[in-house]
C-alpha cells in the first residue's frame, strides 16, 4: 500500500496460455516473412494467382455455372481457380452445364481427361494447363 492510502496496481504475470499464444503469433509470423520474402526475394510477394486463367477469363462465356475438371483432386488448383474466375461457380461434370473448364497439372491429360467424363475441349490456354470445354451432345 501506497502512503496516500491507494492500493498498487496488480502486474499480471504471464501464464502458460500467454506464452502458447505468443509462441503461436511468433510461428505464424515467421511463417509469413519466409513465404513472402525468402520465396520470392525480388519482390517479396508471390505473383498473381490468376496469371494461369488470364486467358481463359477472357474466353469464359457468361453463363455462372460452369463444369470442373482436373486431372487432380480437389485441392490448390481448384482453390486457385474459383478464387481466379469468380463470379463463376463450378459444379460437378455430370452437373448440367454447358460449358466447362479444365484445369491440369499434367497437360498432356487434357483429352483423357474430357473423354472420361463427356466433354471436349474448344480453346487450349496457358500450354495446355486450363482448357474450355463444351459438353458432347
Amino acid at each position: 500500500m501506497s502512503t496516500s492510502g491507494e492500493r498498487e496496481p496488480v502486474r499480471p504475470r504471464p501464464t502458460l496460455f500467454g506464452l502458447a499464444c505468443a509462441l503461436l503469433i511468433s510461428v505464424a509470423l515467421g511463417r509469413n516473412l519466409y513465404v513472402h520474402v525468402m520465396l520470392d526475394p525480388e519482390t517479396g510477394r508471390s505473383g498473381p494467382i490468376d496469371g494461369r486463367y488470364a486467358e481463359l477469363r477472357r474466353a469464359l462465356p457468361a453463363e455462372p455455372r460452369l463444369a470442373y475438371l482436373s486431372d487432380q483432386p480437389r485441392g490448390w488448383l481448384y482453390h486457385q481457380a474459383l478464387y481466379a474466375l469468380a463470379p463463376h461457380v463450378f459444379v460437378d461434370p455430370g452437373e448440367f452445364a454447358a460449358h466447362g473448364i479444365a484445369d491440369l497439372y499434367d497437360t498432356k491429360k487434357l483429352d483423357e481427361v474430357c473423354r472420361a467424363n463427356g466433354w471436349r475441349p474448344i480453346a487450349v490456354f496457358s500450354g495446355g494447363a486450363v482448357a474450355l470445354l463444351e459438353r458432347v451432345q
